[in-house]
This record gives structure tokens, sequence and C-alpha cells, in this order.
């Protein structure tokens, strides 16, 4: 069970989220395996919404610790986005930070091209962290 909510005045978002509300248990008295409960926040500011370039920035962070396979996790993220060309090309760019544990830090790029309204080819990349995070990847995404 997952849950959240998000706000919305002008050109500020609020948003928060909790997943595995009731740790779900998936394993055995021999192995157990329980998907712990993970809490998020976030905040994004949109300049156009108050006349300025299509230009986004967001900052959001882990709530709580939650263990994995390896090691203890609370990140924190930030990242910007910016739309160009009447928003046809869209370059966004971030960073992660795990505050705990191993305290492994990524960095991401990515792109965004419009074909046209509602149809966007996607890449991105990512470098740092631990290896089971990096890596790039290629999509198509639909939208209404």
């Amino acid at each position: 069970l997952d849950a959240g909510l998000m706000a919305v005045a002008g050109p500020v978002r609020l948003g928060a989220v909790m997943r595995n509300i009731r740790k779900p248990d998936f394993g055995t008295d021999v192995a157990p395996f329980v998907l712990p409960r993970q809490a998020r926040v976030g905040a994004a500011i949109d300049t156009e919404q108050v006349g300025g370039p299509p230009f986004i920035f967001a900052i959001d962070a882990d709530v709580m610790t939650y263990a994995t396979g390896t090691g203890d996790r609370r990140v924190v993220a930030l990242g910007a986005e910016q739309w160009l060309w009447t928003k046809r090309i869209g370059v966004r760019g971030g960073a992660r930070f795990n505050t705990v544990g191993a305290k492994e830090r990524a960095a991401t790029v990515g792109s965004s091209v419009a074909m046209r309204n509602g149809l966007y080819l996607e890449g991105y990349i990512v470098r740092g962290g631990s290896e089971a995070e990096r890596g790039w990847g290629l999509g198509a995404r639909v939208s209404f």
C-alpha cells in the first residue's frame, strides 16, 4: 500500500509519499524478506508560472532511513529542468546524496525531445553512486 499527496499554489508544488505502508512480508521463517516503509517529501518551483522561462527547480528527501541489500539509505536529491525552443527540447540535470551508510553520490543528466505534441523521446545517464545506480536509458512517452 502506497499513498501520496500534492499541493500546488502558483509556482510552488509540495508533495509527500509513503511507500510500503503495511511493510509487506514476502519471506519465510527461514528467509525473511520485508519491504521497508519509506517516506519522502519534496518541493518544486516552476518559474514559468510567474512569467519566467520554462525552468523548474526541485528538491526532495527521504524522511526516514530504510535498509536495502547494500546498506542503509536516506537520500536527498535536487535537480533542474529547462525547456528550449518553444518547449520542443528539454534538458535536465541533478544529483542525489545518500546521507547514511555508504554515503554514495550520483549525478544525472537527461534530455527530452517533443516529436509532436504529447509524444516525447527521452534519454538519461547516471554516473557515480553504487554500481546498481549507474547506467543509461532511452524511452518514449505519451502524455495527454
